[in-house]
């Protein structure tokens, strides 16, 4: 990954990681409803996996976010 992918990855991660929480979803309740492993949901929110659009689409339905603002 270049850095600004890095960098994004990890401010896509930090937010879910917040309003999952904020949620009191755990992330096996996460990876069931959008398809992954709950292993693959750390990953994403530790920022060491790219997320897909796809995936992050299913993230923001089921967290019932927008997560626009991380790319301003």
């Amino acid at each position: 990954m270049t850095d600004l992918s890095k960098t994004i990855s990890k401010a896509l991660g930090q937010e879910i990681y917040k309003n999952r929480k904020m949620r009191s979803i755990t992330r096996q309740e996460l990876a069931s409803d959008i398809g992954v492993s709950q292993a693959v949901i750390q990953q994403y929110e530790n920022g060491s996996t790219k997320i897909s659009l796809a995936v992050l689409s299913k993230i923001q339905q089921v967290l019932k976010i927008s997560i626009d603002h991380v790319f301003d």
